[in-house]
């Protein structure tokens, strides 16, 4: 039996974002500033803004949409995003300011901005026929059905 190599990164810090790597562990407060803009206080006095978007069913998305999404992390940002486990896409950001440009850039695009308190999201599927051997039905177009109706 063959041993089981590690293929993921494990050095984590050497990928975080300056500020987030300056305050890992210290985060003691949060405030909502509006539908999908959250702002995480260090106890070391520094903020950072997280805004969210909702991606389609699967979080399938262009090279063309990624590439643009990497623009506002680059322009807005601190140059990182990530896709949620839950298929949204998050930029972290400095300002206030930034935040709410990355969310009305975001708008512009098609992306709703939201994920918190009262907001509806997050609606996933299988992958359906694009990847599955044994998919019955479209289920990636019956949630974006779902999410378009709600």
């Amino acid at each position: 039996m063959s041993a089981i190599t590690l293929s993921y990164p494990t050095e984590i810090e050497k990928y975080l974002p300056y500020i987030i790597k300056r305050n890992y562990g210290k985060w003691v407060e949060r405030k909502f500033h509006g539908t999908g803009i959250i702002e995480h206080i260090s106890e070391t006095e520094e903020s950072v803004f997280t805004v969210k978007a909702a991606l389609p069913p699967n979080a399938r998305i262009s090279v063309d949409t990624l590439e643009k999404f990497a623009d506002l992390a680059d322009k807005y940002g601190v140059g990182s995003l990530r896709i949620t486990m839950a298929g949204n896409v998050e930029f972290i950001t400095t300002s206030l300011e930034n935040a709410l440009k990355i969310k009305e850039e975001l708008e512009k695009m098609g992306f709703p901005v939201g994920g918190w308190n009262g907001t509806l999201w997050g609606i996933n599927t299988c992958t359906a026929f694009l990847t599955c051997q044994i998919a019955v039905v479209d289920a990636v177009s019956i949630g974006k059905a779902l999410g378009d109706a709600l």
